[in-house]
């Protein structure tokens, strides 16, 4: 019960400095769309969008109940992590949405699936591996060390949450 509690206090932290972030960082008004120009002045917030488009693949190669997904799920996990640990922090939240919705639409629509059902998997384990490296240890070895840092900054994973989190806000989640 108290591992319950606390993982609901953790989500309602997590929507209310998500929520508090973006806003900080928000340049219009809600249901408004910006221009083209604006668009892509968003998405120039972003440091290494090219790091960040592979972190992102890493979702995409496996499903829920293949062989081996564990191990997929925590390479995926550590590209998430290695790219928020070098670049989550210099990187606007509402820029790091804008480029991940303009990735999503880039990708099929079995793609953009495979990423909703990947998502809350590999977000978790990021989360726990950032929290507690060590207990992750034996994981990460399996699936062969694939993260660059020895360890990992939860606030900074945290960012890129929050922009995914800004994602399914507005609606682009898989039909």
């Amino acid at each position: 019960m108290k591992q319950l509690w606390l993982a609901v206090c953790a989500a309602a932290l997590l929507f209310t400095s998500c929520a508090a972030e973006r806003g900080r960082g928000a340049g219009s008004a809600p249901g408004v769309q910006p221009s083209p120009q604006v668009a892509e002045a968003a998405v120039q917030g972003v440091q290494d969008t090219d790091g960040l488009d592979a972190a992102l693949d890493g979702l995409l190669p496996f499903g829920p109940g293949e062989a081996g997904v564990s191990l997929k799920s925590a390479i995926a996990a550590a590209g998430l992590l290695d790219w928020a640990e070098d670049n989550a922090a210099s990187s606007a939240i509402p820029a790091m949405t804008a480029h991940m919705e303009r990735w999503l639409e880039r990708k099929t629509p079995e793609e953009q699936a495979r990423f909703w059902l990947n998502w809350p998997g590999v977000n978790d384990l990021a989360q726990a591996i950032a929290r507690d490296m060590a207990g992750h240890h034996s994981l990460l070895a399996d699936a062969g060390d694939p993260q660059t840092h020895d360890r990992y900054t939860p606030a900074k994973y945290q960012r890129l949450a929050c922009a995914v989190e800004g994602i399914v806000d507005v609606g682009l989640t898989a039909p």
